[in-house]
């Protein structure tokens, strides 16, 4: 869990028959779901998102972790943006 630029929540975690983790923010009103992009997943299997962290002076986050690698059997590390335009 974590807060992005405009200090709104973030979390992540995994939906049930998903083999990636999603991230969702709190809109205020409700959690709004976000998976991860298809740049991201296409080549690796069960991510696994650790941190998520503000960018200062934007109201962005991002997060970071690992996932399993199609290329290779070790853990490949996975960072992902949002909101940083």
């Amino acid at each position: 869990m974590g807060a992005d630029g405009a200090g709104r929540p973030w979390i992540a975690g995994w939906a049930p028959g998903n083999p990636h983790s999603v991230l969702a923010r709190w809109t205020g009103t409700e959690w709004a779901t976000e998976e991860l992009p298809a740049d991201v997943t296409e080549h690796s299997e069960m991510s696994t998102v650790l941190g998520v962290a503000a960018v200062p002076g934007t109201r962005g986050v991002l997060a970071a972790g690992t996932a399993g690698c199609a290329s290779d059997p070790v853990q490949c590390g996975v960072l992902v943006s949002r909101d940083l335009g």
